[in-house]
């Protein structure tokens, strides 16, 4: 167990990225983005510019109250626990993702990620950044996004039930399932050439 736990305290993780690759869209000025289940597109130049600003920020298990954010786990322990920090964090320009390297101090979370480590289960969680952006609107077939030119504060990386943004722990992978609801999300969002549908939501499988 000591083991065990010497290793739960650092995980690699992805912070922002596209949940598959669908979710990468060129602006009709040419930038590369990141496009979020929740209908905003991330300029990859600004996500490479302020990934080194996560290193040192808070890990909570939900976004801080009044931010808008409705996604969140509440544990035996209460709400506005620590899961811990990042230690670091970088652009990965090849997959086109901020990654991480998530601390974990609080021992409830030590505990539940080996847990879920071991069950072959760390699918269930993701990471979502608690921020404060600078946009505005954008029309890209039809639909109208937000494009967030500057991200102007990072609060916290938290851990979260359904992130907008393909935040989630190396090594976890989504199952056919989950991979299917999210192409069905994306066409909500930002629909595709050819239709992508599926029977039930992301959210409700996760919620299982």
């Amino acid at each position: 167990m000591a083991n065990d736990k010497a290793r739960a305290m650092l995980e690699e993780i992805i912070i922002m990225g596209p949940a598959t690759p669908s979710y990468r869209v060129t602006l009709p000025d040419g930038r590369p983005c990141l496009l979020s289940t929740n209908g905003r597109l991330y300029p990859l130049a600004e996500l490479e510019r302020v990934a080194p600003f996560l290193t040192g920020r808070p890990v909570y298990h939900r976004h801080e109250a009044g931010t808008g954010a409705t996604t969140h786990i509440v544990t035996a322990d209460g709400n506005g626990s620590r899961v811990g920090a990042i230690a670091a964090a970088w652009w990965q320009a090849g997959t086109a993702e901020i990654r991480g390297s998530l601390r974990v101090t609080g021992p409830y979370w030590q505990d539940a990620i080996l847990e879920a480590e071991r069950a072959g289960r760390l699918n269930q969680w993701g990471f979502s950044v608690d921020i404060e952006i600078l946009a505005r609107p954008v029309t890209i077939a039809g639909r109208t996004l937000e494009l967030a030119e500057k991200i102007a504060t990072v609060r916290s990386v938290d851990l979260v039930a359904l992130p907008a943004c393909g935040g989630r722990f190396i090594g976890a992978t989504w199952t056919p399932e989950q991979r299917r609801e999210l192409e069905a999300l994306r066409a909500g969002v930002l629909p595709r050439p050819r239709p992508a549908t599926v029977r039930a939501s992301l959210q409700r499988y996760l919620e299982q």
